[in-house]
C-alpha cells in the first residue's frame, strides 16, 4: 500500500548473528549490523560477542525506500528495477580507528524481503558460510480507529479508510 507520494517502509528486525569471525590481528570491542540503501544507512547498536561468537541484537530498523511519486509508481508497474539493500556485520577494534567489515551478505531488494512477510530469515555470509545472520522483515503499516473522512491528513501522514480502520501511509 502506497499513497501517491508515499514511501515503502521495511521493518527489519535484526535478531542475532552466529559464528562471527574474529580477525586474528585485532582486539575486538563490539559488533554491529549495517544496512544500506541508496536512501541511507542504518546501524544496530554495538554489542559484544558471547563466548560462542554470537551476538543477540533483537532490535528493529525502519528501512525507508525511495519516495514514490506518481511517475515512479507508474513506471514500477512496467519495470522490475527496485531498491537494493546491502547488509554487513562490522566490528569496532581497539587497534583500528574505523570499524572493519567482518562479513557481507548477498545484496537483496525490498520485494525479496517482503516475500516472507514476518517470517524469520537466516542468511549465510558470502565469505564465510559458517557465519549467519537471522532477521525478520515486514511492511511497516500502522492502523488507528477510523478517522472522519473530512480530515485526510494528520501531522504529515496520509490517512486512508480501510475496513473500519485508517491506514497511515508515511510519506
Amino acid at each position: 500500500m502506497f499513497n501517491i507520494n508515499g514511501r515503502r517502509v521495511l521493518a527489519l528486525k535484526v535478531i542475532a548473528g552466529m559464528n562471527l569471525p574474529v580477525p586474528s590481528d585485532r582486539t575486538l570491542i563490539d559488533y554491529y549490523v549495517c544496512v544500506s540503501t541508496s536512501n541511507g544507512r542504518w546501524n544496530t547498536t554495538m554489542k559484544a560477542a558471547e563466548a560462542d561468537h554470537s551476538v543477540s541484537w533483537n532490535e528493529t530498523l525502519n528501512i525507508y525506500g525511495p519516495t514514490l511519486t506518481f511517475f515512479r509508481r507508474l513506471m514500477s508497474i512496467f519495470s522490475r528495477t527496485t531498491e537494493t539493500i546491502h547488509l554487513e556485520i562490522r566490528a569496532l577494534c581497539k587497534s583500528a580507528p574505523e570499524p572493519v567489515t567482518v562479513c557481507e551478505f548477498e545484496t537483496t531488494t525490498f520485494e525479496q524481503w517482503l516475500v516472507g512477510d514476518g517470517q524469520s530469515i537466516t542468511l549465510s555470509a558470502i565469505n564465510n558460510q559458517d557465519t549467519s545472520l537471522t532477521l525478520k522483515a515486514q511492511r511497516r503499516i500502522k492502523t488507528i480507529p477510523h478517522a472522519p473522512s473530512s480530515s485526510p491528513e494528520v501531522h504529515g501522514l496520509l490517512l486512508e479508510p480501510h475496513r473500519g480502520y485508517t491506514v497511515i501511509m508515511i510519506h
